[in-house]
C-alpha cells in the first residue's frame, strides 16, 4: 500500500501496473482522460503513463475501482 492507502500491483512480467482508487481520484481521472489522451497522442515519446483501462468490482454492499498502466 502507498502513503494514500491506494494498493499497486505489478505484473509478474513488469510491464503493466494497477492502482486501487478512491471515489475522488476516480472522478478525477475520468475528467481529465479525454486532454490527456490528446496530450499523449500529441507526445508519443511522453513520460506520463498510458492509462489501459479504468474499472470497478462490485462485490457484496463495496465497490472496488482502479486502474492500469503500462510499467514504463
Amino acid at each position: 500500500q502507498g502513503k494514500s492507502q491506494a494498493v499497486f500491483i505489478l505484473s509478474e512480467d513488469k510491464r503493466f501496473l494497477l492502482k486501487s482508487l478512491n471515489d475522488e481520484e476516480l472522478d478525477q481521472l475520468m475528467s481529465m482522460l479525454a486532454p490527456y489522451l490528446g496530450h499523449l497522442r500529441a507526445n508519443p515519446d511522453t513520460l506520463l503513463p498510458w492509462f489501459l483501462g479504468v474499472f470497478s468490482i462490485r462485490a457484496g454492499s463495496g465497490t472496488f475501482h482502479g486502474s492500469a498502466a503500462l510499467a514504463i
